[in-house]
């Protein structure tokens, strides 16, 4: 190992969990990323990052040593009751979910249309993000949300393809089209993945054969859940040989009776396969999860995947064994989480997930560092507009607005003031908002003060029955859990957490929205240096400007429009931009691009 080793951040390494990595030269490829971002500030920014988190897990460690055998006896108990609360409600077993993902969806779309580039490592994005890779470029440590210039570095040969957006969707809803006759509930998670629930469909399906004439008569009614599952593999089967007919167009699949299971079993045979966790058979599930290794599972990332194998803690199993230490090291809501993956116990509501039900708000833009007042004002106008057109589209108001502010040294800080009313106007929010801003700038008046990055939210609805925690403030002092509070929570919580605290986090300079904000930032810096100071309008995607101050004027005026206005109760920033031109069409498909150093 390089004797740089020692100074890479272990967020930034390269994640192979990804299908067709396996057996890659890490060593030498981590080299490479850690040459080609050493100098940068988001580097550095991921430096203190990994200080801050080994500090904490430093003090988690600290903590667990002084526990004792009657605490950690007690936390096991409460633990097993949990579970079997749990296990009492538990109905994903009578549940067939399917997770249906393209394989290397958008590479794949351009070597169909183009034969020549099927034996080529290519990707398709750009220098500053890619959106997929295809396997051969995969051999070389390519991979979805890397960086197009690293990506260069690991494959020279690489051909970069730009995106284009529209031959995409066309050949997404042809899929979504094919989904929609097995399950018309159907999830969509992307543009080239979905979720289906085709429990209903088996069921017809079943109950049109002729059972006499396929079993005996000590049939029972153990049996008949397996002859459903036989079904669904056929079914799935039977998808999957549709959409290869109609677009050309391979697709992996996993079946599941959740969600959470359904999406790790689609990985497993990919490309082109599919894989049955046979959910009428309970001892075959739990052996399943059990062995899975925890970064496998949805919702744990490089971050989690830290402090749990702190504790040494790399499989389901380790889970459920250490239940204690999780008990009492971890947040509530971690603590559910957790109990549910190590029982395998996960949602099964596939249906389009309804906005409305979110238990907060907000939009946030990352733009070139400024201590210009006038300029974060108008930064906050648009913000707060954007929030206020959301409420509005879903009949919401709300009390509590949280301003988030990042400095030029990546340095973050939330602040938020709850109102005495509930309001959904624009203008309550930016005054709001500008109040906090003020503030902060006043304790700062010493020091020469710049930022990078705003966003706002809003909370606490009129029609919540219990004020909710702001989404943004991560050091609140939490109560630990209860086993009478976590009995009397809805069941379908699990369905949870991670979409209420989705943000918008778009680049000033080209509109581009990514889920994660890191991901963000290394865009931003890239994007930067390819287009100056050059930045384009995010309601209406064609005019660009180089002064701030004229792109939020500008901005303004878009956002006053009428028909801007009426198009924002049914589209996003990005699907408006989608629609104005082209060359913005090809461009926002990185608005799916999962981060890469989120993994």
């Amino acid at each position: 190992m390089s004797s740089n080793h020692c100074s890479k951040p272990e967020l930034m390494l390269l994640n192979d969990q990804k299908a067709g990595m396996k057996g890659l030269d890490k060593e030498r490829i981590n080299q490479i990323i850690y040459e080609a971002t050493k100098d940068s500030p988001f580097y550095k920014h991921q430096l203190e990052k990994e200080k801050r988190i080994n500090a904490q897990i430093e003090k988690m460690l600290s903590t667990m040593k002084s526990l004792s055998d009657e605490q950690k006896n007690k936390a096991r108990q409460t633990m097993d009751e949990m579970a079997a609360a749990l296990e009492s409600q538990r109905n994903d077993l009578k549940h067939i979910i399917v997770h249906l993902d393209m394989d290397m969806f958008y590479a794949a779309v351009e070597m169909r249309d183009d034969p020549s580039l099927r034996e080529k490592p290519i990707a398709v994005g750009s220098l500053s993000m890619l959106a997929t890779s295809n396997y051969e470029a995969r051999k070389f440590g390519v991979r979805a949300a890397m960086p197009g210039f690293i990506a260069k570095r690991l494959c020279p040969s690489l051909k970069i393809i730009s995106c284009n957006f529209h031959k995409y969707c066309e050949v997404s809803d042809e899929v979504m089209e094919i989904l929609s006759d097995y399950d018309p509930d159907y999830s969509s998670a992307g543009l080239d993945e979905a979720y289906l629930d085709i429990t209903q469909y088996v069921t017809k399906k079943l109950s049109s054969l002729d059972l006499e004439s396929q079993l005996d008569c000590d049939f029972t009614l153990n049996v008949f859940p397996k002859i459903m599952w036989d079904i669904a593999y056929d079914v799935v089967n039977e998808i999957r040989a549709k959409i290869l007919e109609k677009t050309k167009l391979t697709s992996s699949a996993g079946i599941a009776p959740n969600k959470s299971l359904a999406k790790i079993c689609s990985d497993l045979n990919k490309p082109n396969g599919q894989f049955m966790l046979n959910g009428w058979d309970f001892e075959e599930v739990q052996t399943f999860v059990r062995n899975l290794e925890a970064r496998k599972i949805p919702g744990i990332g490089p971050v989690q995947e830290k402090y749990l194998k702190a504790l040494d803690i790399r499989t389901c199993k380790d889970l459920w064994e250490k239940r204690d230490l999780i008990y009492l090291l971890f947040t509530p809501c971690l603590v559910e989480f957790y109990l549910r993956t190590s029982l395998g116990i996960h949602s099964t509501c596939v249906k389009s997930y309804d906005e409305s039900s979110r238990k907060s708000k907000g939009s946030e833009r990352t733009f070139k560092a400024t201590s210009n007042l006038d300029a974060l004002s108008k930064i906050l106008k648009s913000l707060s507009e954007d929030v206020s057109i959301s409420l509005k589209k879903h009949g919401l108001k709300g009390r509590t607005v949280t301003l988030k502010l990042k400095r030029d040294t990546f340095a973050a800080f939330v602040r938020s003031k709850t109102l005495l009313f509930y309001t959904n106007d624009a203008e309550v929010f930016y005054q709001t908002a500008r109040s906090i801003l003020l503030t902060q700038l006043a304790s700062n008046s010493n020091e020469d003060v710049a930022f990078r990055l705003m966003g706002i939210r809003v909370c606490n609805f009129e029609d919540d029955c219990t004020e909710t925690k702001n989404d943004f403030i991560k050091d609140e002092k939490k109560k630990q859990l209860t086993l009478d509070s976590f009995l009397t929570k809805n069941t379908e919580n699990d369905e949870v957490v991670a979409d209420a605290i989705k943000m918008n986090h778009t680049c000033g300079f080209c509109c581009l929205s990514f889920a994660d904000e890191d991901a963000l930032e290394l865009h931003f810096q890239k994007c930067q240096e390819n287009k100056g100071s050059t930045m384009i309008c995010p309601v209406c995607g064609i005019e660009r400007f180089s002064d701030l101050s004229e792109l939020n004027k500008h901005i303004d005026c878009c956002l006053s429009d009428n028909y801007i206005k009426e198009s924002f109760q049914h589209k996003s920033v990005n699907e408006m931009n989608t629609k104005r031109k082209s060359d913005v069409e090809k461009q926002s498909k990185h608005a799916k691009i999962e981060s890469y150093f989120k993994r």
